[in-house]
């Protein structure tokens, strides 16, 4: 992959340094008389008569040819291309052959953009002024934007000359292209050219707004400030290139204000690119090197900005040197530390690359030739692009990780959820349980001494609210403890689990079955009247004698149970205590009695 880099970039320099000979013949007539008016567009490249040093008018001009005092040079060229000559006027002169149908129709000429003022003529007709021809250039008015001046043709053979003045510009004469053809193509074609320039700057300045605001809400990605700053001066330079739009609204800038402009900006642009390719492969350049550039680049710019105009633009090349050197370094280290297997650094390698061919041609055949366009800001744009994709695609992943874990994030709420809810549940019933036990009793299953205290208190509090009756009875096994001696304590627990499943089959849903104490039990019987608590506690005594669970240690050799109990209808006592003392009274009297019997006694 490196290879094929370094064998790409090879390639680009040498085509863009590549300016292939040419040499002028003697015909300096250019032939359209074979051209259709409704298609008719040509450039006027090629050979004209050129005399330095000198203004002639085109009378004047024809003579000189005439007598052979002109030299025949290939156009676009400028007055200083040949020898170094420093001269700072000359007159340019050529012939257009057009057809007869041509005569008496109107005609156009693209001019872009030369550094220099000068005098359009066609034959004796001046038909464009642009700027003064004076000998100084401070009263000189040029404008640096392109000129499409009409003419209406009287005749098949056209004579075009001009006259041209650079002053301190060491780059005038004509050094770019001129066209000539129908009124509407022209008007389209500049029209084609200034919506491109016009929609590549809008794009850009978009660009660096975006930028800028998204470092504003994010500070910390200094690479949003090196980029906006970077394309808001690409933007700004956009209005100084080939078609000097910034004639639409600064039309009365002084034309070597402008020009000053036309060389500060691209510096101040490359000098952003840099630092924003700094920032983005910060490894690859030493940072030494970078602080070097940028203090180079801002004694430059001040340079050209406070230096004579002739000055600064004779020293230009060796500036350009100087940023030559520096772009291969800087191309040869990002090339020498990229991860080829990112395809962000090796997308923006490749945009950076364009922008080097872009540069070395603009050092090379702009400065040189003058005529070809400037591929630097071009190229730019594309970097530009490729950033805003590569932007894109980054947010675009970016937002789809976010997704992502966004319904990573819900799944694991929703997964975390149900465990709450499994875990609250769980605990509930846990809670429950514990509250189960804490109110059961842990041998029978049947409610303990605590539940009872708690249950007779609400018992006795609502007989008081509502004076419904209640009865309490208290039961006991009869001669227990010989059982736990006949048959030990293990078969003596399991008698009262027995005991409890026959009293609970015995006793209705309303009555609450709890373990006193040892052998003794008490059931709780809220609505029930003496008569009912009666009949419940023999109905307990029957179901256990006639259970016939065996007793054999003593006499009877079966178990009973002796019951003793209350009812209260109408009296009243100060509490509880009262009235289970009287209960357990009435069990101690059955048992008196024999056993194997009820005492329910009637509180009113």
């Amino acid at each position: 992959m490196k290879k094929w880099f370094v064998s790409l970039l090879s390639f680009c320099i040498l085509f863009m340094t590549y300016a292939p000979m040419s040499f002028a013949t003697t015909m300096t007539t250019h032939d359209f008389r074979h051209s259709n008016y409704d298609t008719f567009y040509e450039n006027l490249n090629g050979n004209w008569n050129f005399i330095r040093g000198e203004l002639f008018d085109p009378q004047d001009m024809k003579e000189e040819i005439k007598l052979g005092n002109s030299d025949i040079v290939k156009v676009p060229y400028m007055l200083n291309q040949r020898l170094n000559i420093d001269s700072d006027r000359a007159t340019y002169s050529t012939t257009i052959k057009v057809p007869e149908s041509f005569v008496g129709r109107y005609l156009k000429f693209y001019i872009p953009f030369q550094y220099s003022s000068y005098n359009l003529y066609v034959n004796n007709v001046l038909i464009k002024e642009n700027g003064s021809l004076l000998k100084s250039n401070k009263t000189a008015v040029q404008q640096m934007k392109p000129q499409i001046p009409s003419f209406r043709v009287d005749q098949t053979t056209l004579q075009i000359t001009f006259q041209m003045i650079s002053f301190e510009n060491v780059s005038g004469g004509l050094r770019k292209s001129i066209s000539i053809g129908n009124e509407q193509i022209i008007v389209k074609k500049q029209q084609q050219h200034e919506f491109w320039q016009v929609f590549l700057i809008g794009c850009i300045t978009l660009t660096a707004c975006i930028s800028l605001l998204f470092y504003a809400f994010r500070r910390k990605q200094k690479e949003f400030l090196a980029y906006g700053m970077f394309c808001a001066a690409t933007s700004l330079w956009g209005f100084f290139t080939d078609y000097y739009l910034y004639t639409a609204f600064l039309n009365q800038l002084d034309w070597s204000v402008a020009l000053r402009l036309t060389f500060i900006m691209p510096q101040i642009v490359m000098l952003f690119y840099v630092g924003y390719v700094y920032k983005m492969f910060s490894e690859a350049v030493p940072k030494k090197f970078i602080t070097f550039y940028n203090y180079i680049m801002i004694v430059i710019i001040f340079f050209t900005a406070f230096s004579s105009t002739v000055m600064y633009q004779k020293l230009f090349n060796i500036i350009l040197i100087f940023m030559y050197v520096f772009y291969i370094f800087l191309l040869v280290s990002v090339i020498r530390k990229i991860n080829w297997h990112d395809l962000t650094q090796v997308i923006t390698l490749v945009g950076i690359l364009l922008v080097f061919v872009g540069a070395i041609h603009d050092m090379i055949r702009v400065s040189a030739a003058g005529n070809s366009i400037h591929l630097t800001f071009i190229m730019l744009g594309i970097f530009i692009s490729i950033q805003c994709i590569l932007f894109c695609r980054k947010f675009a992943l970016q937002w789809l990780q976010v997704e992502q874990l966004n319904k990573e994030l819900i799944s694991l709420n929703e997964s975390l959820d149900e465990k709450i809810r499994i875990r609250t549940k769980q605990l509930e019933e846990s809670n429950e349980k514990l509250r189960e036990l804490a109110l059961l009793d842990s041998l029978t299953g049947v409610f303990n001494r605590h539940y009872l205290s708690s249950s007779l208190e609400k018992l006795y509090k609502h007989y008081k609210d509502t004076k419904v009756p209640f009865a309490i009875l208290i039961l006991d096994v009869d001669e227990f403890k010989k059982y736990n001696d006949y048959y030990g304590h293990i078969l003596g627990d399991q008698l009262l689990k027995n005991l409890v499943k026959i009293l609970t089959d015995a006793l209705p849903a309303r009555a609450e079955l709890t373990r006193y104490g040892g052998e003794e039990f008490v059931v709780l019987l809220d609505a029930t009247t003496y008569s009912e608590a009666f009949d419940i506690a023999e109905y307990m005594r029957n179901a256990v004698e006639k259970a016939e669970l065996e007793h054999l240690g003593r006499e009877c050799k079966v178990v009973t149970i002796s019951v003793g109990g209350v009812a209260l209808t109408e009296a009243q006592f100060t509490n509880t205590t009262e009235f289970v003392k009287i209960a357990d009274q009435q069990l101690y009297e059955a048992k008196n009695a024999g056993r194997n019997c009820v005492r329910v006694k009637n509180l009113h």
